[in-house]
């Protein structure tokens, strides 16, 4: 990548923007490091096709549908790209209701010299980050009421409730 704050959005489109397996494999290939790592919440990986393993296979069970960008940020002085995105999915087990994942990726680049001797970057580490667990939104009914913003706060308000409770019933013992 020769402007990462403009090609990773083409990037993250190539590998979850409805591509095909031989396509996310070019990309993977093209624009990440050969010994590149890869963290996520419920899977890290090292190397390029370990990767491209686990992109393609999240392909296959996850459907991806498309991916909208709410922020990009790149700090050349520390070679770093963040992304602020939500990713649509339509997994099997949901019979094909979409899901939408938001998350942050953070993603580490490294240097390097093409073919032609040009100095590019390249992906070394990519880091999802969620706002909610993306295995608890693809459970169908309960997804929707996990992912409800009401009903989390509400639960919130009551454990705060519950103890609080707890603390004075502990502070009158």
């Amino acid at each position: 990548m020769e402007n990462p704050a403009k090609e990773v959005p083409k990037v993250i489109e190539g590998l979850v923007g409805r591509p095909s397996l031989a396509q996310q494999r070019q990309i993977l290939h093209r624009y990440f490091a050969p010994d590149c790592e890869f963290y996520h919440i419920y899977i890290n990986t090292r190397g390029l096709e370990d990767l491209s393993s686990m992109y393609q296979f999240a392909e296959t069970m996850f459907n991806y549908q498309g991916v909208k960008f709410h922020t990009v940020a790149y700090d050349a002085a520390q070679e770093v790209v963040a992304v602020r995105m939500t990713v649509r999915i339509r997994p099997w087990i949901r019979l094909g209701t979409p899901v939408d994942l938001e998350f942050f990726t953070m993603l580490e680049l490294e240097k390097f010299q093409d073919e032609d001797g040009r100095e590019l970057k390249r992906i070394k580490v990519q880091r999802d980050f969620f706002q909610r667990s993306p295995l608890l939104q693809a459970i169908p009914f309960f997804g929707e009421i996990y992912s409800w913003n009401l009903w989390r706060d509400l639960l919130g308000r009551v454990d705060a409730a519950f103890f609080r409770l707890v603390q004075r019933l502990v502070a009158w013992v």
